[in-house]
């Protein structure tokens, strides 16, 4: 007769360095989702505006003062305009030049091309500085966002 020997093995200790390892690769993850930044790269596309605009006829100094104005004229040194809304005052066609200042305000200047110049009529901050003030002040007139420019 053959003797046949059985072997049983008792399960281990836990290894406790398995758990603390398995613990701490969650712990990393969770931290590096929660503290992963939120916000995505913002893309700024400016409309390019007509290099050169007379101020000559503008009434923007006299109705806004001179500190308004030299701030509204400086939000388009960034490069351009953030949106250009055309205006028809029957066969007259003003732009309105939308640039958003570095605090949020928008700002609006108004140019208009007389006997082949690009002038502008006025440069202001409308209302609040909100683009819903923009659209009130917008109101009734005749106004259209522009994709192709005539400069």
């Amino acid at each position: 007769m053959t003797a046949m020997t059985y072997t049983h093995h008792e399960p281990g200790p836990a290894k406790p360095w398995l758990v603390l390892c398995l613990l701490a690769g969650i712990v990393a993850a969770l931290t590096t989702v929660a503290l992963w930044p939120r916000t995505t790269p913002t893309v700024v596309l400016l409309v390019r505006v007509p290099p050169k605009i007379g101020v000559e006829l503008s009434d923007a100094i006299a109705h806004h003062g001179e500190a308004m104005v030299a701030t509204v004229r400086g939000c388009f040194d960034k490069g351009g305009a953030d949106m250009v809304y055309r205006e028809r005052l029957g066969k007259d066609i003003r732009f309105h030049l939308l640039c958003q200042l570095s605090n949020g305000t928008w700002v609006d200047r108004i140019i208009m091309l007389i006997d082949g110049k690009w002038e502008e009529i006025t440069a202001f901050v409308p209302g609040d500085g909100t683009l819903n003030s923009i659209w009130r002040w917008f109101g009734p007139k005749i106004i259209s966002k522009i994709t192709s420019f005539p400069w």
